[in-house]
């Protein structure tokens, strides 16, 4: 008897042990096993639903050039929708604060405001000699020293030895526009998608977004090359690469002065690349692109039907695959609209 009184007073000690450890915990942890890839396969089939109707919609937009029509002034509103509201144009303040002189060409170093008391640094590549020149805005990726990216001035000085007149700014927390400093004024976070992502959550907070606010120092560049006598104002094109290919994306999406346009290493927020990578950096990342079926292809449909160039690496860290069904979705849009070149 003394056995079983001993082994009853363990087994309700051990209850007893078992139910006050129960009652310390917070609540019941219903995702205790494999919660990361419980979450992660909820929140995919969240997005495969959102972005489900778009192949429908596609379907139907390139039955003719008027539904294709359509679908890309749609989905251009609802880009314009999600990229949030706009400021109102107030003068530039535009000032040449310098000039290099080179062999068939000079820069002039240049600053304007935006928006008031908003500085954009920038850089235009004036070709030598007479008479009226076509204009290019050149878009730098999140390269730490943006304009001043060796890439980027042979890119830009090779437009110039060519005739165009090229302009080219510092994004955002980049170049000589940095925001987030120590008090020596070296930065803080570690390059522009990291500072980008940073400005953009705190963007969202206020309802707007930080590839608006490039947006409107992109539209504010062109009203600045349009005051120049010597740029041709017929002729006016825009190119960029990686951070600067999304952003030419959406320029040239909303921007009807763009004739032309060319995206290299072209990513923007899409099902594939989220399903693949997941969320990218705060420029790529629209609140709200995929609530309204915004995929990789929309920015460049957006541009259709005027000549349109995209280039890829097939081994670059942009999803080649991804890039081919882009411009095979592209191209339905532009055969639609009797322009399949």
């Amino acid at each position: 008897m003394a056995t079983r009184a001993r082994i009853g007073l363990l087994v309700w000690l051990a209850l007893l042990i078992g139910r006050s450890g129960q009652a310390q915990q917070p609540g019941p942890n219903v995702l205790d096993w494999k919660a990361p890839t419980t979450l992660n396969t909820y929140l995919l089939q969240q997005l495969h639903a959102q972005y489900a109707p778009r192949a429908a919609e596609l379907d139907r937009a390139v039955q003719s050039a008027a539904s294709a029509l359509a679908y890309r002034d749609s989905v251009r509103a609802r880009f314009r929708r999600v990229l949030g509201p706009l400021p109102a144009r107030t003068p530039l303040r535009a000032q040449v604060t310098g000039r290099l002189q080179r062999s068939g060409f000079q820069i002039e170093k240049i600053i304007y405001e935006s928006t008031p008391h908003h500085h954009v640094t920038a850089n235009l590549y004036v070709p030598a000699g007479k008479g009226k020149k076509p204009g290019v805005l050149l878009f730098c990726g999140h390269e730490q020293e943006s304009k001043a990216t060796v890439s980027y001035q042979k890119t830009a000085i090779l437009l110039a030895q060519h005739g165009f007149e090229a302009l080219v700014i510092d994004p955002i927390s980049q170049g000589e526009r940095m925001q987030l400093t120590d008090v020596a004024g070296k930065p803080l976070a570690r390059g522009g998608t990291t500072k980008h992502t940073l400005l953009n959550a705190d963007a969202t907070l206020l309802g707007q977004t930080t590839p608006g606010e490039e947006f409107w120092d992109n539209a504010r560049r062109l009203d600045y090359l349009f005051t120049r006598p010597e740029v041709d104002t017929a002729r006016r094109r825009c190119l960029g690469n990686s951070g600067g290919a999304t952003q030419t994306a959406y320029f040239m999406a909303l921007e009807p002065r763009m004739k032309v346009a060319a995206l290299c290493r072209y990513v923007a927020s899409g099902e594939k690349n989220l399903e693949l990578t997941g969320p990218a950096d705060g420029c790529v990342q629209l609140l709200g692109a995929g609530r309204d079926r915004l995929d990789i292809a929309d920015w460049p449909i957006m541009f259709a039907p005027k000549p349109l160039l995209i280039l890829a690496g097939r081994y670059d860290f942009v999803d080649y695959t991804q890039i081919e069904a882009a411009m095979a979705e592209t191209r339905r849009i532009y055969r639609a609209l009797g322009k399949p070149g």
